[in-house]
């Protein structure tokens, strides 16, 4: 089996698949600090799909560490190391630091040229740097669950029609990247025949 990587996903391709579904994840660009959404890619009857990682937030304290839907990535922690910007939950002896969610129910399908692997020798903020690399390691260990997890949606949505709530509609989604490749396709004729 193939190590996933971790890529991230250009952000005028995101805005467009927001555009045509609003459970698409887009990275706003009016932050502070933006990092660009970075996640798993995995393959679909034979289409690429991009899983993302999105940051903790204090809603993932209820969660399991693991649905059919999701995995909390995490790690543990002692009390002394717990700071009030951490998302955390006590458990018997430690905390659960919450780092970030691998929200498979809100996989998209990629078009050719949309994304690029993640360079960890070109991250100069270090913190960010370790916290990926601390996401990617997590994922490296669940590989086999993430993939099987990620079938199991897609497939099921795919038989079955129905678009569960909060989860991004694939067959619509994929229409919609079939009709930016054959625009960018045309683009690209266009600029050749110039």
């Amino acid at each position: 089996m193939t190590k996933l990587k971790l890529y991230s996903v250009d952000s005028h391709y995101l805005q467009y698949l927001y555009q045509i579904d609003p459970e698409v994840y887009c990275v706003l660009s009016n932050r502070k600090q933006s990092y660009p959404l970075v996640g798993l890619i995995v393959e679909q009857v034979g289409r690429e799909y991009f899983i993302p990682l999105t940051a903790a937030r204090d809603k993932h304290k209820k969660f399991k560490n693991s649905s059919r839907e999701h995995f909390l990535i995490y790690e543990y922690i002692e009390k002394e190391d717990v700071s009030e910007e951490m998302i955390c939950v006590k458990t018997r002896d430690k905390y659960k630091k919450i780092l970030a969610v691998i929200e498979i129910k809100k996989m998209i399908p990629l078009a050719q040229g949309t994304y690029a692997p993640v360079n960890f020798l070109e991250i100069t903020d270090h913190k960010y740097l370790a916290l990926l690399q601390k996401e990617y390691n997590f994922c490296l260990n669940i590989e086999e669950l993430i993939i099987k997890k990620a079938r199991a949606i897609y497939e099921q949505q795919r038989e079955s029609k129905v678009v569960h709530r909060f989860h991004c509609n694939y067959s619509k989604l994929e229409k919609a990247m079939a009709l930016w490749q054959e625009r960018n396709l045309e683009r690209n004729l266009d600029k050749e025949c110039r």
